[in-house]
């Protein structure tokens, strides 16, 4: 691109003069350091630049150091995070918040928005605790042991509520749900294929419309679910308020009380290894920044703290 742009430059030179082509360079300097006009009155690219420096210098700054701390750390081990790792990390993120969408309505999109992030400034958020990660994983070891201790110290904090694991999907008419539900029943589709080719939820094309645990409520989808009474059973069609017209399938049936070992004992695994990753990633940034010898330069200063003053 640089390189076209230079072409055409040196052209211009050729053949209307330097002092033509020196116009044009300085009025299109002119107009790109322009950022906004209100009523005449133009707003620069160097006052753009310097209200985000006061108002976000410093916490910018600190992350940028924070990066760079990591990834000489990184470097100096021999470990890297591909793109394809962000990736993985990035969509598994998004599908858990998503999934929780079809009933809380926060969808992945808000949470960036309450986090104030970016979809940018997340995947580095990213990056940067996988090469911790990377890094803390040979402390991390979660033995047969550990998972047997939390289950018997944490029984009653495991105790379940009575719920129904279900899968839904919507449509956009009664018409159309009923004879989806009739070709499903008469076996002309499966229920994985018309979810695919029929579901308006988005975030249920590619897993068969599943939801997941319903507790009891107020939901027309969770009343509709405790009115089936076994698993693979597909619901009557009804309409729920926001999403359409549903067909619900019961998956199985989650009894109150307290599961046993064997059912949570590879999510208890799970849970201890991702919690015990993650405190050992805090310290090993905290370390880092430690001994990382840093130079803060320039003009940017820390937000006031109002409590002291």
């Amino acid at each position: 691109m640089l390189k076209s742009i230079g072409g055409r430059l040196a052209a211009l030179t050729l053949i209307f003069g330097a002092g033509l082509l020196s116009l044009l360079a300085n009025r299109a300097q002119a107009q790109s350091d322009v950022v906004a006009i209100v009523n005449g009155e133009k707003i620069t690219e160097a006052q753009l630049v310097a209200e985000l420096k006061a108002r976000f210098g410093y916490q910018v700054r600190e992350q940028l150091i924070q990066q760079l701390v990591v990834d000489l750390e990184a470097k100096k081990r021999g470990l890297t995070c591909t793109e394809a790792e962000i990736d993985e990390a990035y969509a598994r993120t998004k599908r858990q918040i998503d999934n929780r969408a079809r009933m809380s309505g926060k969808t992945f999109e808000i949470w960036l928005l309450e986090q104030s992030l970016t979809v940018s400034a997340f995947r580095q958020r990213l990056r940067q605790q996988i090469l911790l990660e990377k890094m803390v994983k040979p402390k991390v070891n979660v033995t047969d042991q550990d998972v047997s201790k939390y289950y018997e110290t944490n029984k009653q904090n495991l105790a379940r509520e009575e719920a129904m694991d279900v899968s839904f999907i919507a449509v956009s008419t009664k018409e159309e749900a009923e004879k989806l539900r009739a070709d499903i029943v008469a076996g002309k589709i499966t229920w994985d294929k018309a979810a695919k080719d029929f579901n308006l939820d988005p975030y249920g094309r590619d897993n068969g419309g599943y939801l997941g645990p319903v507790g009891r409520g107020d939901k027309e989808l969770q009343k509709v679910a405790f009115t089936l009474t076994k698993d693979g059973e597909i619901s009557a069609v009804f309409q729920e308020p926001g999403m359409g017209w549903l067909i619900v399938k019961r998956n199985s049936y989650q009894a109150p009380g307290i599961p046993p070992f064997e059912q949570v004992e590879d999510n208890i695994r799970e849970m201890l290894t991702v919690t015990r990753t993650a405190a050992e990633a805090q310290k090993q940034l905290e370390a880092l920044m430690t001994l990382a010898e840093i130079k803060k330069l320039g003009d940017i200063r820390p937000p006031v703290d109002l409590g002291s003053t």
